[in-house]
């Protein structure tokens, strides 16, 4: 046998280390390269907060998590294949003092493509904290509105004397020293009900009821001028069902405030003190007890409850063009008498009465301590920090962009004692 000269047996040896790298280059050419279209994601600190990134890839790959041992978040998928979507979505809320992170690590599960890290960051949940207490009488069916720097709450029905009266004390809530101070009294009478609300820097009194006075109804609307404390009466609602002052609900946007009474819509124009029909509620039932909240000139009133049924569905007004558009379903539990606000271009819903019924067919209601927040660029519902307790019935406002709800009662319908708690969001 020929010996084969070891130059050629050294060029055979080359030619076939060629042929292998360029096999492992045609190999991975085959693939992309490995990409999200985010290195971080940020979800808030409420449970079910949810974000999302896309992978951009030719072949398979695999998701995992780092460290390991991650519960508070999780993903809807950990292997894929090609360009596809992953969303995340946060199983606790951060009650921590401090951010939490973790990684999620993008493979390629075929080839030596280089990995993918996307860093995930959790905020701290927004608690809430108590504040000093309303300094008159516990009370529900209260009144308030916010101007500037100050929250002023009056008005309801309150424990005096060992007995239910409708009062007329006012005062005023200074955020910063965190203190209350009474104002003089309402001119237009002790009241239940009434309707307030804040326009152009001057606050408002609408209807309400007086139960001292075998139940008399109020159609008069007050204006409050912050600058000297003082009280006008500026018109009188006539010719209005006799059951709007107390059982009709009202939300106000930057210029008007609207008062809706089962299909009937009205507005009421502070500049003329008018009051005007507007596009009838596209309801098909008898809704008791909805509430509202405005954002950038919409209004979205969520369903109370019908007879002892609890309603869920949710519409929005857009004032500017007049009409009324269904959204997504309220996803919690139906309820009445909820708080409810905005902060940063965000409804919220806080607490309130559900309808239960027990085995022995006896409706009762309970209270609710859960809060819900609403994107209205999204039509997006997200659950956030519980609140501490079970109020309902009371009044809420938002001063500096902080969200302050207080007095009402623990179970409504079913205690006796109403509170003048207050708490800051």
């Amino acid at each position: 046998m020929k010996k084969i000269p070891i130059i050629l047996f050294v060029t055979f040896l080359y030619l076939i280390a060629c042929k292998k790298q360029s096999n492992q280059q045609n190999n991975s050419s085959s693939y992309s390269p490995l990409t999200a279209d985010s290195s971080s994601l940020t979800l808030g600190g409420s449970i079910n907060n949810i974000d999302s990134f896309k992978v951009y890839y030719t072949g398979q790959w695999t998701l995992s998590l780092s460290p390991s041992s991650v519960t508070w978040f999780k993903l809807d998928t950990t292997v894929g294949s090609g360009s596809s979507i992953v969303r995340i979505k946060a199983l606790e809320a951060n009650k921590t003092s401090s951010v939490r992170t973790a990684d999620i690590l993008l493979n390629s599960k075929n080839n030596s493509v280089p990995a993918v890290t996307i860093k995930v960051t959790q905020l701290v949940e927004k608690q809430w904290k108590q504040i000093a207490p309303l300094p008159g009488a516990e009370r529900i069916a209260a009144s308030s509105f916010a101007i500037g720097n100050y929250f002023y709450v009056g008005l309801g029905r309150a424990r005096v004397s060992n007995s239910d009266q409708d009062v007329s004390d006012f005062y005023r809530y200074d955020l910063t020293t965190d203190t209350w101070t009474q104002l003089p009294n309402f001119p237009g009478g002790p009241r239940e009900f009434a309707k307030g609300f804040a326009i152009n820097g001057k606050g408002y009194i609408a209807m309400g009821q007086n139960i001292n006075f075998v139940d008399i109804k109020y159609y008069d609307v007050w204006q409050f001028d912050p600058q000297t404390n003082s009280w006008t009466q500026v018109t009188t609602f006539s010719n209005i069902d006799e059951n709007i002052p107390i059982t009709s609900a009202l939300f106000a946007t930057d210029t008007k405030a609207y008062i809706l009474y089962y299909k009937t819509l009205y507005q009421f124009d502070p500049s003329g003190d008018s009051l005007t029909t507007k596009a009838v509620f596209p309801a098909t039932t008898v809704d008791l007890g909805p509430y509202y909240f405005a954002i950038n000139n919409k209004g979205y009133q969520v369903s109370g409850i019908e007879n002892v049924t609890n309603l869920k569905t949710v519409y929005e007004y857009d004032a500017s063009e007049d009409l009324w558009t269904k959204k997504n379903d309220f996803p919690g539990k139906g309820r009445a008498a909820p708080y409810t606000f905005v902060i940063n271009g965000k409804g919220y819903i806080a607490c309130g009465t559900t309808i239960d019924n027990p085995s022995q067919g006896q409706y009762v209601g309970v209270g609710l301590n859960d809060v819900w927040e609403y994107d209205p660029s999204l039509d997006k519902w997200t659950q956030v920090a519980d609140f501490p307790g079970s109020q309902s019935a009371g009044v809420a406002g938002v001063v500096a962009g902080r969200a302050i709800i207080g007095t009402g009662i623990s179970q409504l319908f079913q205690s006796a004692f109403p509170t003048n708690e207050f708490w800051i969001y």
